[in-house]
């Protein structure tokens, strides 16, 4: 799609204003879903009227399925119009309002823009303009559960940078106690790896399983690798989509599109393709680094914009136990349109040892300086 980018409109343009006030997100979300629709319909043979009233918002479960009634019933004949009319996808999303920039537009003109006025239709908030502030207000700073009553950084709700992140919260309600903690008493369960209490000869279940083993947490500070990004094929191939198909949506972008449960550094669930990670690892090594790991990788992250995602890390150097930390960047500060736009060797050095720096004895202690050792 972004090879069809119209003079006037150059790929920094589209990256630029991706994220500013010309060429918006939710310009983006809706051009996209929109070129779904109109591939859907001509693969299958639809008539576009029932697919539009009818078929498309089976596709989605749950909370999400009254939203997207309410916009079909707001929007449905400027998106017929459009698909009948073959016209680009994007002048519906200017005629509702979601696309500001008409200088600055994703799909080739086919003819002049149709006035269509859809009017101030009933009272329904636009579900693009939700799922746009959804991602950037919510994620778009702290990177920290956004349920997390004792405030301890860690939360007994899986999604939104919960439990599917960093080690599940024990006790919502006592701040002292979570993932990793080595102080407090052992006949409770203050690191919440569900090790605790007293044998029937009064010995601590944790110095009886634990103590010939070296404690470690694991915790991850990188970009989309490192969160194992992951959007599902069924959502863009319309060979594969029917009733369902987006049923799953709403946790997928409670977790910002990513898994990190499935991901290779804090990868906890059990599945078929994710047989280990170097959370599992340690878990096996030890059970009782149950539960405490922490991934703190962001979409997007590069060496100088990590400075701000590492302050979500959580770890106390004298009253947790010691970390054992990745920092994975991987592409996002060469990765650009331009060498003009690259990250210097000098800044990424630069950027890197503040980020090490900030590490070596605030958060982890042994392990931190190990690593930096073996870096440099």
């Amino acid at each position: 799609m972004l090879g069809e980018l119209q003079q006037g409109c150059t790929n920094s343009d589209f990256v630029e204003k991706g994220v500013g006030s010309g060429f918006q997100n939710e310009c983006a979300l809706c051009v996209v879903v929109l070129r779904v629709m109109e591939n859907y319909v001509n693969y299958n043979r639809l008539a576009v009227a029932d697919f539009v009233n009818r078929q498309f918002c089976e596709m989605f479960d749950g909370d999400l399925k009254p939203t997207c009634e309410a916009f079909v019933h707001y929007a449905g004949p400027v998106i017929i119009q459009t698909l009948y009319n073959k016209e680009p996808s994007d002048k519906v999303c200017i005629a509702l309002g979601l696309c500001k920039d008409k200088t600055c537009r994703i799909v080739k003109q086919k003819a002049e823009f149709y006035g269509v006025d859809i009017g101030a239709g009933p009272s329904v908030p636009s579900p693009w303009k939700w799922l746009y502030h959804w991602f950037v207000d919510h994620f778009g700073n702290g990177h920290l559960p956004a349920f997390d009553l004792d405030n301890d950084t860690y939360s007994d709700i899986s999604t939104f940078r919960g439990y599917h992140w960093r080690g599940s919260d024990c006790n919502e309600m006592k701040g002292s106690v979570y993932p990793g903690r080595k102080s407090g008493s052992k006949l409770l369960d203050q690191d919440c790896n569900g090790i605790f209490g007293l044998d029937n000869r009064g010995r601590y279940y944790e110095d009886k399983f634990c103590a010939p083993y070296k404690r470690y947490g694991i915790a991850v500070i990188g970009d989309s690798a490192g969160a194992h990004f992951s959007i599902p094929e069924k959502w863009f191939n319309v060979t594969l989509m029917g009733k369902g198909t987006y049923k799953d949506l709403l946790p997928r972008l409670a977790d910002e599109l990513d898994m990190p449960e499935d991901s290779a550094y804090t990868g906890h669930r059990n599945t078929s393709y994710l047989s280990h990670s170097v959370y599992k690892y340690l878990r096996g090594w030890n059970l009782c680094n149950n539960n405490d790991f922490q991934n703190i990788a962001v979409n997007g992250a590069s060496a100088g914009n990590s400075w701000g995602n590492i302050q979500a890390l959580s770890r106390d150097a004298k009253e947790d136990y010691p970390l054992m930390m990745f920092l994975e960047l991987i592409g996002n500060d060469v990765c650009k349109d331009s060498f003009s736009r690259m990250t210097t060797v000098e800044e990424f050095r630069r950027d890197v040892i503040k980020l090490l720096n900030y590490l070596d004895g605030r958060v982890c202690v042994e392990v931190c300086r190990c690593l930096r050792g073996a870096i440099w």
